[in-house]
């Protein structure tokens, strides 16, 4: 029931993230979205340790002043960094949990009709999800990671590279229980 209960928390915390919206800078600018060094930890008999982190990448593109970006842009760079985030519960029965989210920017154009403009220059969108950790640590100790990364949008023509990983999971003790799930999907 915790579980479910975290992962609802932080799916709620991702959505409202993504329903701000984020202006684009001009031509050839830079994103840059660094979304933390965190740290969270529960020590002691039965401890719990509850982490969700959401990154969401800004726009380095070009938009027109009508709302949609322009057949001419040309593509910034968008750099987003998800991770280097520790959780650890430390104790017999300690429960560590841990949910990140990394969704990387947009540094091309893209058509307002959902496809690229044969006129607009792609930009360099880098999404980096992660160098998290997890660990719980004690007899009959849990330790659950959940880490998604998604790349950007580097428009007609740009790099899209997309970084998810470098995670790590541990439980350690008697009877103790490990689960990490990494899903990692490249930008375009």
């Amino acid at each position: 029931m915790r579980v479910r209960a975290f992962l609802a928390s932080g799916l709620t915390a991702f959505t409202l993230l993504a329903a701000a919206s984020a202006s684009a800078q001009q031509v050839g600018g830079v994103s840059i979205t660094r979304g933390g060094h965190n740290y969270n930890a529960a020590t002691g008999f039965g401890s719990y340790a509850g982490q969700s982190v959401a990154t969401i990448g800004g726009s380095a593109g070009y938009a027109s002043p009508y709302g949609y970006a322009s057949p001419y842009g040309y593509g910034g760079r968008s750099i987003t960094h998800g991770g280097g985030n520790t959780n650890l519960a430390t104790g017999a029965y300690s429960q560590a949990q841990q949910s990140v989210t990394t969704v990387g920017g947009s540094a091309g154009y893209a058509s307002p009709y959902g496809y690229a403009s044969p006129y607009g220059y792609g930009g360099h969108s880098v999404t980096n999800g992660g160098f998290n950790s997890n660990a719980a640590v004690g007899a009959f100790s849990q330790a659950h990671q959940d880490v998604t990364t998604i790349g950007g949008n580097a428009g007609y023509g740009g790099n899209s590279l997309t970084f998810g990983g470098g995670n790590h999971n541990a439980a350690i003790g008697f009877g103790s229980v490990a689960n990490q799930q990494v899903t990692t999907v490249g930008g375009q």
